[in-house]
């Protein structure tokens, strides 16, 4: 039984580690698109 317990606990932890990987990566990316956009719409500017 404790074995069962051990496994369950090693499955939420990756898990856990697993969402909060995916959290960051989620930034990361929503940044990268925001700076890109504006950086796109200062040259628009620029050649406007």
């Amino acid at each position: 039984m404790k074995k069962h317990i051990l496994v369950l606990g090693i499955l939420t932890a990756s898990l856990a580690v697993c969402e909060s990987v995916y959290d960051s990566v989620q930034t990361l990316v929503k940044k990268q698109v925001k700076i890109t956009i504006e950086s796109k719409a200062k040259v628009y500017q620029y050649l406007m």
